[in-house]
């Protein structure tokens, strides 16, 4: 069956081109439908040569690019080509000096060439073009760097794909890298194998490309020069990279891939690309069941390629019925039996029903509760998005298999959360705008699940704010429910305290990566306040930390909430600069034990050191540190050591204490708070000295106090004297006093 010609745009994370042809499509009550479209080339694009193995030809003659800034400080140029399954590039960067002492990740501090490479060409699909990050299994950005440490150095920033793992280093195998001293060349010589990109070979009309080259004078220098060919400095905007096209092979060709295995919905069927180049005439056949659909396909002299998307709709009932793909007389064929990713939605609604049903604990079926609920409800609003930003939804079925292997092992046994020490999962609806939000709970060593609420010791609580990861709720369920067979090589997940478990250890969400700013950190305030109805810890040993992003916002909500805590850490953050800043408020934490610490090769050293000299003259119990060598990392043995020395402390109502207020919503500390009036003064501040049962308050910026000098606030008793400004406020009894207008 025929159809008239028209034009198809995917409308997902898949490719966006016109058909060029009409599409053959075959309808049945069995098999579904399939349908098949040819995809234009574009002749517009420049076009990449393929050559045969061995063929050095493609790096001898006109680069692919050249880039030479105004300075002529470096310059570079580069050439790109299909040689066999891989897609080569090489780089030749002109600089006086090399400069590049890291390693692994740290590599970008130096010179440093990055490739960042959109194998399918469709940029952020649907997305605004300056959107950063991979938008699917087929965008990676690797950097590369000849590091007098530890010699040429490949390091994955960003990749989807599997095969592909991001955060590590690329294979050795695929890359050189040469210095020639003498005329101060140095040259990049890279093969990224299409598989790992989800890709191969042409098999796309057209590929996008983004090459950055970094460049210091001088070790340790902030202002690099970056090198821009493709893209953004920002490193990793496909929608602003350079579009090539593969040219004809020298061989003839046949590659099947499946772009979409996955039946999302009936909007997202599965879809497959196929590419023939062939100087035979060759036939294209798909089946489905008892349904088929060819395409007979021309040889040509040239081998011009011939590329198509194959569509694939089962009918409900049907969806295990395998597609076969085949292409003769050259033999390449591929067999797909359509993934279900909303069935490992299902499995785990149904695993978790099974566990409640004979769930032993109260604190557990609310675990099991929390999960499913939080599993589908980012599944809905994952597949809401899907037809224009598929990469939530395969996030959301990748954290959902997980977790379901999860509670079909180890996550699925009661004991493995109060005796093994497993993160329980607890969710709560948001006051602020009604979302279901979460966080994560480790339970202390003694706790014990036959004692109620109020007769559980007094354990101490460690709330530990995340650093910046991946935004989903469902990540870091995923990352500690996974079994460990599953997870083999990977990091430790938990960090100490939740390894130590000398008391509760409480890990927001945060709403992600909001840097607990804003609703993020109303999240915080809202996971303890949903803690304190079902556990009550020793509300003297509180201690508030966290690492990069966890540290900025821990300094922002103990430095506006310093009387909630017994001490602090404050971990890689550049808090010289974060608002509230340490000259405004650092005085706030005058009584609040502070560990600092940051890595000598961590962007946030100069911050460290800036903010740790302010608040030496403002923090009576201040302890500041770094290490060399070491960059952005969260060192295990730092933890320790932090947490080790901020059990020590118990919370203690001070004798002189003053605080600034920088919101309306955090006005005061120890019973007395303030009036905010912007309009009045951004920063208004109080001073308090007591003295027995004297208390003197000096304040600026404002017009009124509430003072509690009893129970829940000053913890006075009897009779009283407030002395605010130098005069006589109050004599009496230690009950709540206004001061002011």
């Amino acid at each position: 069956m025929a159809l008239s010609k028209l034009n198809f745009t995917m409308k997902s994370k898949s490719l966006l081109f016109a058909a060029s042809v009409a599409p053959c499509l075959v309808s049945g009550a069995l098999g579904g439908s399939i349908t098949i479209r040819e995809l234009s080339v574009p002749t517009e694009v420049p076009v990449i040569p393929c050559v045969a193995p061995g063929d050095a030809s493609w790096h001898s003659g006109k680069p692919t690019f050249t880039v030479c800034p105004e300075s002529g400080l470096v310059s570079a140029e580069g050439w790109v080509a299909i040689q066999g399954d891989d897609l080569h590039v090489r780089v030749r960067v002109h600089e006086k000096v090399h400069i590049n002492g890291k390693e692994g990740a740290e590599i970008w501090n130096g010179d440093f060439v990055r490739i960042n490479l959109d194998a399918w060409g469709d940029g952020t699909c649907l997305a605004p073009k300056e959107s950063e990050g991979g938008f699917g299994p087929d965008d990676v950005s690797i950097g590369f760097a000849l590091s007098s440490k530890a010699g040429p150095t490949g390091w994955v920033y960003d990749s989807r794909n599997p095969e592909l793992k991001t955060r590590s280093a690329y294979p050795k195998e695929l890359f050189q890298i040469d210095r020639d001293e003498d005329n101060a060349i140095t040259t990049y010589d890279i093969r990224i194998p299409w598989k790992l990109v989800a890709s191969a070979p042409g098999l796309t009309p057209q590929f996008g490309l983004s090459v950055i080259v970094r460049n210091i004078e001088t070790p340790g220098q902030k202002d690099a020069a970056q090198l821009v060919w493709g893209g953004s400095e920002k490193a990793f905007v496909p929608g602003k990279f350079i579009r090539l096209r593969p040219g004809n092979p020298p061989g003839d060709v046949a590659n099947i891939l499946a772009i979409r295995p996955e039946l999302w919905s009936p909007a997202l069927p599965v879809l497959l690309q196929a590419n023939i180049a062939s100087t035979s005439p060759q036939t294209l056949l798909v089946t489905a069941g008892s349904e088929k659909a060819t395409v007979e396909i021309p040889g040509s002299k040239d081998r011009t390629p011939h590329i198509y998307q194959i569509e694939y709709k089962p009918i409900p009932g049907a969806e295990n019925t395998p597609l076969d793909v085949e292409v003769k007389p050259l033999a390449a064929k591929l067999e797909l039996i359509p993934v279900l990713p909303g069935k490992v939605i299902d499995d785990l609604a149904n695993r978790v029903d099974e566990l409640i049903r004979s769930s032993p604990h109260p604190l557990y079926t609310r675990h099991l509760e929390s999960v499913k609920a939080i599993v589908v409800t980012e599944w809905a609003r994952a597949l809401t998005e899907a037809t224009t930003n598929i990469t939530a939804a395969s996030e959301a079925y990748e954290f959902a298999t997980k977790i379901l292997a999860g509670l079909r092992g180890s996550a699925g046994r009661w004991e493995s959360y109060w005796r093994d020490g497993l993160p329980l999962t607890l969710a709560f609806t948001s006051k602020t705008d009604g979302t279901l939000q979460r966080y994560l709970l480790d339970l202390p060593k003694g706790w014990n699940p036959e004692l109620p609420r109020d007769n559980q010791p007094g354990f101490p609580l460690f709330v530990e704010l995340h650093g910046k990861g991946h935004p989903s709720p469902l990540s870091a369920m995923a990352q500690h429910y996974i079994p460990a067979e599953l997870n083999v090589g990977a990091k430790e997940s938990r960090t100490f305290a939740s390894i130590q478990r000398a008391g509760y250890h409480l890990m927001p969400h945060g709403r992600g990566n909001l840097a607990n700013q804003g609703i993020g950190e109303t999240d915080v305030w809202e996971a303890l306040a949903d803690f304190s109805h079902t556990f009550q810890c020793d509300e003297d040993r509180k201690y508030l930390y966290g690492f990069s992003q966890g540290c900025g916002g821990t300094w922002r909500l103990a430095t506006r909430t310093p009387d909630q805590w017994a001490a602090i850490g404050l971990y890689a953050a550049g808090i010289a600069w974060i608002k509230p800043r340490p000259e405004e408020v650092g005085g706030n934490l005058r009584s609040t034990p502070v560990w600092m610490w940051t890595g000598e090769n961590d962007q946030a050293i100069e911050s460290h050191r800036a903010a740790a000299a302010l608040l030496k003259n403002s923090v009576n119990n201040l302890h500041a540190e770094s290490s060399p060598g070491i960059g952005h990392q969260y060192l295990p043995e730092i933890q320790e050591r932090s947490l080790n020395w901020m059990q020590q402390y118990k919370r203690k109502r001070p004798d002189h204490f003053t605080f600034v207020a920088d919101t309306d919503e955090h006005p005061g500390i120890w019973g007395i708070e303030l009036k905010r009036d912007v309009n009045v003064n951004a920063l208004p501040w109080f001073d308090c000295r007591i003295e027995g049962g004297t208390v003197r308050i000096d304040s600026g910026g404002t017009t009124r106090l509430r003072v509690n000098p009893g129970a829940g606030g000053l913890g006075l008793a009897g009779d009283i004297t407030v002395i605010w400004n130098g005069q006589e406020a109050y004599r009496g009894p230690a009950q709540e006093i206004k001061l002011g207008k």
